[in-house]
């Protein structure tokens, strides 16, 4: 296993599946959750704002680290 990267405005170390990767590994793909009318709004084809978002490890199926912030959840709409 590899050393934990550090973020460099955070100054912590990141969360890791047991393969060693973080979330920000090409590897690990987020996972977006939506709520019903999330769904009923992504079946009518109009954007939808997931309420969660998992990190998911590709390799081992670890989820890394679910995240409810706005903030990461506007990069992912």
């Amino acid at each position: 296993m590899t050393e934990p990267e550090e973020t460099p405005d955070e100054g912590t170390w990141l969360k890791q599946c047991r393969c060693g990767f973080n979330r920000h590994h090409y590897f690990v793909e987020p996972v977006c959750k939506y709520n019903k009318w999330g769904w009923v709004r992504l079946v009518m084809g109009v954007t939808a704002w997931p309420v969660a978002v998992d990190y998911k490890c590709l390799q081992c199926g670890e989820v890394i680290e679910t995240s409810s912030d706005p903030d990461v959840l506007r990069e992912q709409v």
